[in-house]
Parts: structure tokens; C-alpha cells; sequence
């Protein structure tokens, strides 16, 4: 019998106090064990924030403060174990920033470089939104990054669902508000097309693949919303995208 969504909120709090406790218990000493269990920690703590939000169950800012500890965490343990490895391949540092950016946190702490590339799908653009976001790179910046994935197919939901968010930010941040309303809500639409997508369906659950499409948010969508809405004072939509704090 499958769980219903509750009990896939508690299953995902168990799963998350798990992998964190296997970091804190047992000071880590292999690299790689020390990303897996911070890895899943922190996607277990923000998969019981998804499903909170898109059930509209309370405040689910307790589980994204609690996902980004994790993140910080992994800041400090992999450089410790590793300083020379990437630990852009082996954490989710991009949707960190992006929640960090969403929640008005310090990013300071979860610098990574991106080094944009295929294979590491979709940290660096997220690495790179997140930035954008923050004023920190200009948004042509992600849509070079976005066109470096041109060649693959197997990415074509990604590219446009990439530039959807910055044309966001673009028309905001120029003013032309029904240009980011309609980018807006090309977003969302997008986002539901991931329920039949194989990249994505072949994925993580929080980025809203196959059947977790209806049980969860896009965040990264509620964080480009948020960004534009602070530029333009006005409501640009996206339900049932929208972060509520």
C-alpha cells in the first residue's frame, strides 16, 4: 500500500535525522561516505519541505533552514576531508545557494565554483542562477551556460525551463512586467511538463520528476519569483509556486 503524503513527510524527517546523524555521531574520514550521507540529509530535509509547501501544510521554513545546516555542514566537512576535490560534483552546493537566496541567507558559506558541465547536470546552472539572483553575475551569464547544453537533447526540457527563469529576471529588472508574467507562467507550465520528461522523471524527487510533479513546488521557480517581485514591488503570479515565508 503506498504512503500517503503525510507519511512520506515523516518517512523523509526519519531519513533526514539518519544520514545527520551519521555525520555527527561518527566524525567522517572517506570523502565520499561523508558527501553520500550529507547528500541525502539534505535532500530528505528538503523533499519534507516540498511536500509541506505543495499541500499548503503550515510554515516549511523549518525543513529549508534545516537542509541548508546541512549544506553549511557540507562546507566545512568535505574542504576538511578534501580541499582539492570539487565538492561542486559531489553536493548539491547550486540548490543550497538557490534555497539560501529564496530564504535571505548568508551564501557566503556555500561558495563553490561552478564549472559548468554536462555531466554535473543541474548544479552548475544552479550554482550560476543562484548568482544571477543575487546580482552577482549578470544574466547573461546563465543564458551561456544554458546554450552550452544545446548539443543533448536529452536536455531540451532543461534548457527551456533555465531560460524561462532568467527571461524572468531579465524583463523584471527592465521593467516589462507582463514579459515576466508571461515568462512566469511559461514556468509553471514547463514544471508540470516534467511529470513525462525522462531526464527529469529519471531523477532526484525534488526537482519534481514523473510522479512526484504533483506533490511538490518548484523551488527555484518561488526563488527567481521572489527576486523579481523585490525589483518590481508587484505580484508577477505562479502559484502554486509562490514562496509564502
Amino acid at each position: 500500500m503506498a504512503m500517503t503524503v503525510p507519511e512520506m513527510e515523516d518517512f523523509f524527517a526519519e531519513q533526514a535525522a539518519m544520514f545527520s546523524s551519521a555525520v555527527v555521531e561518527t566524525p567522517p574520514t572517506n570523502y565520499d561516505v561523508a558527501a553520500l550521507n550529507l547528500s541525502s540529509a539534505f535532500n530528505a530535509w528538503l523533499m519534507r519541505g516540498l511536500l509541506r509547501w505543495r499541500r499548503a501544510a503550515g510554515s516549511v521554513r523549518p525543513d529549508l533552514i534545516h537542509a541548508l545546516e546541512v549544506a553549511r555542514r557540507a562546507a566545512r566537512v568535505l574542504a576538511t576531508l578534501d580541499s582539492s576535490r570539487s565538492h561542486g560534483a559531489a553536493f548539491d552546493f547550486g540548490v543550497s545557494r538557490v534555497l539560501g537566496v529564496l530564504l535571505g541567507e548568508n551564501l557566503e558559506e556555500l561558495e563553490v565554483a561552478p564549472g559548468v558541465t554536462e555531466a554535473d547536470l543541474p548544479i552548475p546552472l544552479d550554482l550560476i542562477l543562484a548568482d544571477v539572483l543575487a546580482n552577482v553575475a549578470a544574466p547573461d551569464a546563465l543564458h551561456e551556460a544554458i546554450e552550452t547544453l544545446a548539443k543533448d537533447k536529452r536536455h531540451g526540457l532543461v534548457r527551456r525551463t533555465y531560460n524561462a527563469y532568467v527571461n524572468m529576471v531579465a524583463a523584471a529588472r527592465r521593467a516589462d512586467l507582463d514579459e515576466a508574467r508571461r515568462h512566469c507562467a511559461d514556468a509553471v507550465k514547463l514544471f508540470e511538463a516534467r511529470r513525462g520528461d525522462p531526464f527529469f522523471a529519471g531523477g532526484r524527487e525534488i526537482d519534481g520528476g514523473g510522479p512526484d510533479n504533483a506533490l511538490v513546488v518548484d523551488f527555484r521557480l518561488a526563488a527567481v519569483i521572489s527576486s523579481c517581485e523585490r525589483v518590481s514591488g508587484i505580484e508577477i503570479g505562479g502559484e502554486p509556486h509562490r514562496w509564502r515565508g
